[in-house]
């Protein structure tokens, strides 16, 4: 909370970084992107011991410990987003030379993404990546990528996808009475005290789409506790396979529109 302490702070953090910028451009690395624990370097042919001299040549001039923790064979920087109430949230995805997936600010990471959009996400990537060369990335790779999403689509509307795999996961954050609006995993929480069950400040909802464009927001949702058929809402889950397949796709000039669907529908609650 001192605020001198915090100007002192950033002030030695631009300096380290302005030093960091000027010793790899000199070594002839390209310094691509850097956030506040961690510097992506680029250089063509690059081997790996080569960016751990670099990464010991920064160590000794800085006076700063670092490890060199992922080398890149693919490596994909998604816009920042970010508002005024908000900080800059990381976007990235990328696959290593030891055919590691590695991944940031994508479906693959939230809490509340069901497991099924979580496992399309991660194939679709492995899908893309599974190439040679970048520009084999953007044709083969990116074409393979689609296909995944077609044959994807396919399964969730011919009733293949187990209920289980499309939960969501969501906090409670604060008591259902404070809410001053009914969002699916309060409704799941109404439903869930309604039937016997406890949810309170704390508690992880847990909820399945049934009728997300049912009038009554209590109907949208059904509670994982009280699942007892196979029927989910397969429009709701495929908009989740589209803006996943968004989310990744669209810096290669993806849309839902590319595979004929419609522009994103907004939903209020």
């Amino acid at each position: 909370s001192n605020v001198k302490v915090f100007e002192e702070i950033n002030k030695l953090a631009r300096q380290i970084l302005l030093q960091t910028k000027d010793i790899v451009q000199k070594a002839g690395f390209e310094l691509i992107y850097a956030d506040t624990d961690a510097v992506f370097l680029k250089k063509t042919n690059a081997t790996r011991k080569d960016y751990e001299e670099i990464m010991n040549q920064l160590v000794r001039e800085t006076g700063l410990q670092m490890t060199l923790e992922f080398h890149y064979k693919f490596l994909v920087l998604l816009y920042v987003e970010a508002d005024e109430k908000m900080e800059a949230k990381k976007h990235y995805f990328g696959l290593t030379y030891d055919s590691h997936l590695i991944t940031r600010g994508t479906e693959t990471r939230r809490h509340d993404s069901p497991a099924f959009i979580k496992e399309f996400q991660r194939k679709l990537l492995t899908k893309l990546f599974d190439c040679y060369t970048f520009e084999e990335v953007l044709t083969t790779g990116y074409g393979n990528a689609l296909l995944h999403i077609t044959q994807t689509i396919d399964k969730l509307m011919n009733g293949e996808v187990q209920i289980t795999d499309l939960v969501i996961s969501k906090l409670l954050r604060q008591n259902i009475e404070k809410y001053r609006s009914l969002f699916p995993h309060v409704a799941a929480a109404i439903r869930l005290n309604v039937s016997g069950f406890i949810a309170s400040r704390g508690d992880n909802i847990q909820y399945v789409y049934t009728d997300s464009n049912h009038m009554d927001p209590l109907q949208r949702v059904m509670p994982a506790k009280l699942i007892s058929s196979e029927n989910y809402d397969r429009e709701k889950y495929l908009e989740m396979i589209l803006d996943s397949a968004e989310t990744v796709l669209s810096i290669f000039g993806f849309n839902r529109s590319v595979l004929g669907f419609e522009k994103k529908k907004t939903y209020h609650w």
